[in-house]
C-alpha cells in the first residue's frame, strides 16, 4: 500500500477513535462541573438560611450553632473571595467586637452575598458597588394596614379559597387573585380581570396585588386576617380616578400613591425603579 494511503487510513482511524473519546470526556466534564455547582448552591443556600437564626429577636442558640457549622463547611468548597468576605463578616458580628456598625454590617453582608452570587455565576447580579443585601427578622417586617371599610366579598371566592391558594405558601396565586375578584360579587356584568395582576408588595406575612379590568382597578390585600374576614378586595377605582400615580422609593419598602389611595407599600426588590413601577400601574389600565 502506498505510504500516502497508509497515512490517510491511520489518520481516519485516529479521528474515528479520538473524536468520540474527546466528546465523551467533554460531556462528562460539563456534567461534573454542573453537579459541583449544584452542590455549592445547596451549601451556600444553607448559609443564607442559617443567617435567619442570628438576626435580631429571631436569634437563638441553635441558630448560632447552625450558622457556625455552615460557615465551617464552606471552607471545603467556597471560593477564596467568598471565604475572605465571610471572615470579614464574622469579625464584624462576633461578640468580642466592641465597635459594631450597622452600616458596616450591611456593607459586609452585601459583599458576602455578592461574592456567593458571583461564585455561582448567577446571571443578572449587579455590580458590587450597586448590590444591596439586608437581613430581616420577623418583628421587622413592614405591615400594610388594610383600607378602612373595604367591600366585603359576597360571591363564591371564600368557598373555593383552598383551591385558589398556593399550598406551599398559603397565599393566593396570581390566577387565584383574579378568581377572587371575579367571584367576589363586586364586578360588573361581563367585567373581566386582566391576567397577570401586578404583585405590588410581598413579605412572608402579606402580599398586595393590583388587578385591572377595562374600566376599573382593584387592590387586593392577601394575609390571614383579610382571608378570614372575607375583605381581600381593599378598594376599587375607576380608571379615570387612578391618576396621578407617584412612587416614593425607599429600601426595602417604598410607598406609592394611586389617585386618592395614598401611602400603599411596595417592595423595592420587586420594583427597583419608582418610574418603572408607575409605568407598570399605568400599563395595567390599557384595554386588552
Amino acid at each position: 500500500m502506498d505510504p500516502p494511503i497508509v497515512v490517510a487510513v491511520i489518520s481516519a482511524a485516529s479521528v474515528a477513535v479520538v473524536a468520540p473519546a474527546l466528546s465523551f470526556y467533554l460531556t462528562k466534564k460539563k456534567e461534573r462541573e454542573a453537579d459541583w455547582q449544584k452542590y455549592k448552591f445547596v451549601q451556600y443556600q444553607e448559609l443564607v438560611t442559617a443567617l435567619n437564626g442570628i438576626v435580631g429577636t429571631d436569634a437563638t442558640p441553635e441558630g448560632n450553632r447552625r450558622f457556625a457549622g455552615s460557615c465551617n463547611t464552606l471552607h471545603l468548597l467556597a471560593s477564596k473571595a467568598v471565604i475572605a468576605a465571610l471572615h470579614e463578616f464574622q469579625d464584624e458580628i462576633r461578640d468580642s467586637n466592641t465597635d459594631k456598625s450597622q452600616a458596616k454590617h450591611d456593607l459586609l453582608l452585601a459583599q458576602l452575598i455578592w461574592e456567593i452570587r458571583t461564585d455561582l455565576r448567577i446571571p443578572g447580579t449587579a455590580a458590587a458597588s450597586d448590590f444591596i443585601a439586608r437581613l430581616w427578622c420577623s418583628s421587622d417586617l413592614p405591615v400594610q394596614e388594610p383600607f378602612p371599610n373595604p367591600p366585603h366579598l359576597v360571591g363564591k371566592a371564600a368557598e373555593e379559597e383552598e383551591r385558589l391558594r398556593d399550598p406551599s405558601s398559603g397565599f393566593f396565586t396570581q390566577y387565584g387573585i383574579v378568581a377572587v375578584i371575579e367571584k367576589s360579587g363586586l364586578t360588573q356584568p361581563g367585567e373581566k380581570i386582566h391576567v397577570p395582576p401586578l404583585l405590588l408588595f410581598q413579605t412572608s406575612k402579606q402580599r398586595t396585588w393590583l388587578a385591572a379590568s377595562n374600566h376599573r382597578l382593584f387592590c387586593v390585600l392577601d394575609d390571614e386576617k383579610e382571608r378570614a374576614s372575607g375583605k381581600l378586595v381593599q378598594w376599587i377605582l375607576r380608571h379615570e380616578e387612578v391618576t396621578p400615580v407617584k412612587a416614593r422609593p425607599k429600601d426595602p419598602t417604598g410607598m406609592v400613591d394611586i389617585g386618592p389611595r395614598k401611602d400603599w407599600l411596595y417592595s423595592a426588590r420587586l420594583h427597583y425603579s419608582p418610574e418603572g413601577l408607575e409605568k407598570k400601574i399605568e400599563d395595567l389600565l390599557k384595554p386588552l
